[in-house]
């Protein structure tokens, strides 16, 4: 698999995928998260959780991470003349990438020709648990870059209330585990309580892993903002995530 990675990388064979954010109150799509795919001439699509952890043991996720950074600048790019123009792509960034001394340049270096509010990164607490105060600093200077942050898979950790105290986050997406487990009351409670927090501290919310129109109605009557999951669509190649996009315009 390092090997597979390190050719793939060569022979560009590694693909953005979008998973639609939908507006649950408009039901129009207002964003996506950009999710990689390794294309094997054997395989086929072999999905992130086979190569990801592999490529972080290795530091491999560091060019990785920075060819996905570049290629969804990128598509932001070939959207700006389009309907899709105030669409704004979501990226995950790993614990390893925050390693590379150069990691708040790099950024600025690949974002220089976009808008840049139209790019978010999302951030796990594997993110913030270790050399904290380091990383803090990079976070600041991604935010005072114009890039919005999001805290991702928020309620499984173990300090996400305090990260919310000394992180400018704008956005809390809410982690599939709990929509799972939303028809019993404790989840749902909990699920409210979030979306709480979220608009007493302004942010934004994203309820993750939404696969049905109960969990859907059940997050509309709790005032959750968006969602992301199957009931809208899987992670799709960039013409297909445009056509969802028109059929949502309607």
């Amino acid at each position: 698999m390092q090997q597979l990675i390190k050719d793939a990388l060569k022979q560009n064979r590694f693909k953005l995928y979008y998973q639609p954010k939908v507006d649950i109150k408009t039901k129009k799509i207002v964003g996506c998260e950009a999710l990689i795919r390794l294309t094997d001439p054997i395989e086929g699509i072999i999905p992130p959780y086979r190569f990801i952890g592999i490529a972080e043991e290795n530091k491999m996720i560091i060019p990785l991470g920075e060819w996905i950074m570049q290629e969804a600048v990128s598509q932001i790019k070939k959207w700006e003349q389009t309907p899709l123009k105030d669409i704004k792509v979501s990226i995950n960034l790993s614990a390893i990438q925050f390693q590379d001394p150069e990691l708040l340049q790099k950024i600025k270096n690949y974002t220089h020709s976009i808008e840049r509010n139209k790019l978010d990164i999302e951030l796990t607490e594997s993110v913030l648990i270790k050399h904290f105060k380091e990383r803090l600093k990079v976070i600041k200077g991604i935010k005072e870059l114009g890039i919005s942050l999001s805290l991702d898979d928020f309620g499984t950790g173990y300090s996400s209330l305090s990260y919310l105290k000394e992180i400018p986050f704008d956005t809390l997406k809410i982690d599939k585990s709990f929509i799972d487990n939303i028809y019993t009351k404790d989840d749902l409670t909990f699920i409210n309580m979030i979306v709480g927090i979220a608009d007493d501290l302004h942010l934004n919310v994203v309820a993750e892993g939404v696969e049905t129109k109960e969990q859907l109605k059940l997050l509309e009557e709790i005032h959750c903002k968006e969602y992301q999951g199957y009931l809208c669509s899987k992670p799709v190649p960039p013409k297909e995530f445009e056509e969802l996009f028109s059929l949502h315009c309607v």
